[in-house]
């Protein structure tokens, strides 16, 4: 997942990893989602 983001989405991945808050925290979580489901899709 973190090679297809960019240097910005990998920051805030990283906060959300470790639990931070941030602005956008929901918004940005809502753009990753596809990402997961893909991932939980292939195991």
């Amino acid at each position: 997942v973190e090679q297809r983001l960019g240097i910005e989405a990998r920051e805030k991945l990283a906060k959300v990893m470790r639990g931070e808050r941030f602005e956008g925290k929901k918004a940005f979580l809502a753009q990753i989602e596809p990402f997961f489901n893909e991932f939980k899709n292939n195991f």
